[in-house]
């Protein structure tokens, strides 16, 4: 209770619903006191947030401050993308914590806490005696997969045919990386199907033979 005119630093430990009574009168008591009620819905206090997030080192991962608020405040700023929303970017380098301090809609602060785990990068592994070859191409002009080449890993020769449908052979070469563009002797071929056998021989010995079809689009 209180007889001030303005009573300031009122607290409610718990949260619920509470009747505020006022009584007033003029200090000559030539009036009857009058008196008001008011109700006061007390929320429950944010509680301190604390997350924790693993990813790969090497990429960009949005933060969550977790509460909505009409405030945030994000830091240290230079390692997000906003300093000031409720949700963020922060690209993963090292093990890192992040903080926002955010005020909720009552004008309450409350501060979120981000551990962010920083995990290795899976090594890519490229198999051994790897052989493959498209089944496509586009002659169509456009230079967008207009060439046919075959593509491996630990090869120490090679050599690739590529006959038309009655048998002739349109197309040879022992250079891997050299491509056909769906024309013999720089001619385009109305067919759009072709065959190609590849002799593949690999660093260990290993030889290998690879047939397949080749479809032309024109």
């Amino acid at each position: 209770s209180s007889q001030a005119k303005n009573p300031q630093d009122i607290c409610y430990n718990i949260p619920g619903t509470y009747a505020v009574t006022l009584t007033a009168g003029n200090l000559a008591g030539l009036s009857l006191p009058v008196t008001k009620t008011a109700f006061i819905t007390v929320n429950p206090a944010l509680k301190d947030s604390v997350i924790y997030v693993a990813d790969t080192i090497g990429k960009w991962i949005i933060i969550d401050a977790q509460y909505s608020g009409i405030d945030y405040s994000w830091s240290p700023p230079s390692l997000v993308t906003s300093t000031g929303t409720k949700l963020t970017k922060h690209f993963v380098e090292r093990d890192t914590v992040l903080n926002c301090l955010l005020t909720d809609y009552n004008g309450c602060p409350v501060r979120t806490i981000v551990n962010i785990k920083a995990l290795p990068q899976t090594p890519i592994i490229i198999p051994k005696n790897l052989l493959w070859a498209p089944n496509a191409i586009s002659a169509n002009g456009d230079n967008l997969n207009s060439g046919w080449r075959a593509q491996g890993t630990d090869i120490k020769s090679y050599n690739v045919k590529i006959f038309d449908r009655w048998g002739k052979r349109v197309f040879e070469t022992d250079n891997i990386f050299q491509t056909w563009n769906g024309s013999t002797n720089g001619i385009d071929i109305t067919d759009n199907v072709f065959f190609y056998i590849i002799k593949a021989t690999f660093e260990n010995g290993e030889t290998r033979l690879l047939k397949g079809d080749i479809t032309v689009v024109y």
